[in-house]
């Protein structure tokens, strides 16, 4: 009988690293269809869902030969870039906290701070998500030491926009309100309209814990205008959410009901279990 085909080490080794790559693109793929809004934003869902069982593979598979192989320490990097908020809306803390540790040693391996310090400030949002506030302050202060020593302008406005996020968390909206304003002066620089939506909502609701409702409503509404431009259903539901309390504050319940309604259907809509 003629023996059955088999491959060499090297030959394994290839196809898998292959795999690897194939599914780091697929993430990014869907990341990509995801922040583009509208209908693309829910095709990039379903490959992404479509698709996880085969990114984590090769998120594991890069994480397990990044000493030994520059390649996958590269890919090791880039799966949590690759998956983005896709990750966070699809993956829990614990699996989040594990790529993003593997990939800042990757990084630093590779002798790469930008994204060194990029990871860490994606790690940071996790452990705030996680309820662990002075851990993620910790690490937030780091990436953004490392976003100045690289004049990493962008990265530089996420961190002083999360450590606004981290300070009210805290109580100290004063404080947070502060960094909030650095984040928003540096993304209207860049351009960056979600980031300054961001920043926006941010604002809305430090004013709202200060009982200042009226400035909260304002804040509120100007970011709702930019998720709905760039057709950002998740931070539009968010939005809608925080618009009920400032309604509710200034006593128009008609309205704050029909803003809840609107942003537990986005909610409901695109499978938002974080929200």
């Amino acid at each position: 009988m003629p023996r059955s085909w088999q491959w060499t080490e090297e030959e394994q080794a290839q196809a898998e690293k292959a795999h690897a790559e194939f599914f780091a693109e697929r993430a990014r793929a869907a990341k990509e269809m995801y922040k583009q809004g509208n209908e693309s934003f829910f095709k990039g869902l379903v490959l992404f869902d479509d698709n996880l069982t085969n990114i984590r593979a090769g998120q594991v598979w890069s994480a397990a030969y990044a000493e030994q192989d520059e390649e996958a320490a590269w890919l090791c990097t880039e799966y949590p870039d690759a998956a983005g908020y896709l990750m966070d809306l699809r993956l829990g803390a614990r699996e989040q906290i594990r790529w993003l540790e593997q990939a800042v040693s990757a990084a630093q391996k590779l002798g790469d701070k930008k994204v060194e310090g990029s990871r860490i400030g994606a790690m940071a949002i996790v452990y705030r998500n996680s309820g662990q506030t002075t851990k993620a302050i910790e690490f937030f202060e780091q990436a953004l030491n490392i976003a100045d020593e690289m004049q990493d302008e962008q990265n530089k406005a996420a961190h002083l926009g999360n450590l606004g996020l981290a300070f009210a968390d805290l109580g100290e909206f004063q404080k947070a309100i502060e960094y909030y304003l650095q984040a928003m002066a540096i993304d209207r620089k860049l351009g960056d309209r979600l980031g300054e939506g961001a920043d926006l909502g941010s604002l809305g609701l430090a004013y709202y814990e200060l009982d200042e409702p009226q400035k909260a409503l304002e804040h509120h509404v100007q970011a709702l205008e930019i998720a709905r431009e760039m057709g950002d259903k998740r931070n539009e539901g968010a939005y809608l959410g925080n618009l009920g309390l400032a309604y509710v504050e200034l006593g128009e319940i008609r309205k704050a009901i029909k803003s809840y309604e609107q942003a537990l259907f986005i909610q409901r809509e695109i499978g938002d279990l974080v929200t």
